[in-house]
C-alpha cells in the first residue's frame, strides 16, 4: 500500500473546488482540459512539483488510499488507454513520487 508523507502540501488549481476529485472535475471538462498544462502542485521542504491531469489523478488516487486497479479504471475510462498502457503510466509515476520523497510503500 502506498501513503502520502506527512510534510507533503497539496494544492489544486483555483478553479477546482476543495472537495472536488480532479477525477470527477475532468470527467465533467474533458473537453476544455488541457492534459499537459499542470493542474495541481506538491511541495516538499524547499521544493515543489507541478502536476498535469495524469499525475493529479495519480496523487489523489494515492490519498484516497485506491488501490493500483481503480486507478487503472479511471485512466481506461478517461483518456482510453488499455489496461497494460495505463498500469505502466501509473507505476512509473509511482517511482517517480517515491523517487523525490513524496510517498511511501507501507506494509497493511
Amino acid at each position: 500500500m502506498l501513503k502520502v508523507k506527512d510534510n507533503v502540501l497539496y494544492q489544486k488549481d483555483f478553479r477546482i473546488s476543495e472537495d472536488e476529485h480532479i477525477y470527477d472535475y475532468a470527467l465533467r471538462n474533458a473537453s476544455e482540459i488541457d492534459a499537459s498544462t499542470p493542474i495541481a502542485v506538491i511541495s516538499v521542504g524547499n521544493s515543489y512539483l507541478e502536476l498535469n491531469l495524469t499525475a493529479a489523478i495519480i496523487f489523489e488516487s494515492v490519498e484516497r488510499n485506491e488501490d493500483l486497479k481503480v486507478i487503472v479504471d479511471k485512466f481506461v475510462k478517461l483518456f482510453g488507454l488499455s489496461i497494460e498502457e495505463a498500469e505502466v503510466s501509473i507505476i512509473t509515476f509511482y517511482q517517480k513520487l517515491k523517487d523525490k520523497g513524496i510517498i511511501e510503500e507501507i506494509k497493511s
